[in-house]
């Protein structure tokens, strides 16, 4: 999360610097962009989401007439490559929140508002995302939800050793379980997704 950190504070004075130099087109393909995202969120291609994400700060940072700040965003942005791609699927409920601090972002251009409330609307805007991933794998550091109903995978296993009588059904159990824990996961991910799409959270 230190590189994403780093890349906040570039990428927060290069969108400042680059509302000097942007012009009508450039907003306009900004404001399509960020609805193309949008697109990308309702069919649920959050891989896409992540390319357009990019095509999206790009198209703003590369207007700050400064090479070197620009060499020096895309030399961490190759670093983040495997954190941009996987962010939003981990994520989720950031990409709508995304989504909307673009959009804020663009008005603020549009608007030619003051050097310093852009740099820190954009600066933001990329520490909002590292403080969600940050939370998400503290979440999964933490025991699984299933202890909310009050049992627990120890028991699970436990259960599933008593009930078996040979290697065999021990094996057939042991699958079924796992088979039953995947899916389940999966379809509370699709679930939350979803939700978050519609505007549920």
């Amino acid at each position: 999360m230190e590189t994403l950190s780093v890349l906040a504070v570039l990428e927060g004075y290069a969108t400042a610097l680059s509302s000097e130099s942007l012009q009508q087109e450039d907003i306009l393909q900004l404001e399509f962009l960020n609805k193309e995202i949008e697109n990308e969120l309702v069919n649920l291609e959050f891989e896409k989401f992540g390319q357009l994400n990019v095509k999206f700060h790009q198209l703003i940072y590369e207007k700050c007439n400064n090479h070197y700040l620009i060499d020096q965003i895309n030399m961490v942005t190759n670093k983040m490559d495997t954190v941009r791609s996987s962010a939003f699927v981990f994520v989720p409920q950031r990409v709508r929140k995304s989504i909307d601090e673009h959009a804020a972002i663009i008005k603020l251009l549009k608007e030619k508002a003051p050097f310093q409330e852009i740099e820190d609307a954009a600066r933001q805007h990329k520490l909002n995302t590292a403080d969600a991933i940050k939370k998400s794998k503290s979440k999964k550091s933490q025991p699984y939800e299933r202890q909310k109903m009050n049992i627990t995978e120890g028991n699970c296993i436990a259960k599933i050793i008593e009930q078996s009588t040979t290697i065999q059904s021990r094996v057939q159990h042991w699958t079924v379980y796992c088979g039953a824990f995947i899916m389940r996961k999966l379809i509370v991910n699709t679930v939350n997704c979803l939700l978050y799409v519609h505007g549920y959270f």
